[in-house]
């Protein structure tokens, strides 16, 4: 059983890195040792137990191409500006998606 189970109030823990600036933790005063269960009876240890939480960001960027579509009226043939190179696709992926895909599809089947 940890501290946070053997008393449901004590506070949770407290951050104290974001990005690159560290910030400490605030010192107990007498009406939060009461609160968070640091009282009296409780010793300030030198241990400090450090837990990480990590997420990600994602930012989608979409880019539409449109290219209007000439027809000759003698030839019936079609024609239309060009894309720029590697959009050839309805959808196309770049690089950096096909290799989300790749590191998503290698560690979920690694698990296997």
């Amino acid at each position: 059983m940890n501290a946070l189970e053997e008393n449901p109030e004590r506070s949770q823990g407290t951050p104290i890195m974001e990005g690159k600036s560290r910030k400490q933790p605030p010192d107990c005063t007498s009406a939060c040792a009461q609160n968070c269960g640091r009282g009296s009876d409780f010793k300030k240890q030198r241990k400090i137990i450090t837990k990480q939480l990590v997420s990600i960001e994602m930012i989608l960027h979409v880019t539409e191409y449109q290219a209007d579509v000439y027809r000759n009226s003698k030839t019936e043939k079609k024609s239309m500006q060009l894309f720029p190179q590697g959009v050839v696709d309805d959808v196309n992926y770049d690089g950096s998606i096909k290799s989300l895909l790749f590191l998503l599809n290698y560690r979920l089947c690694s698990f296997h």
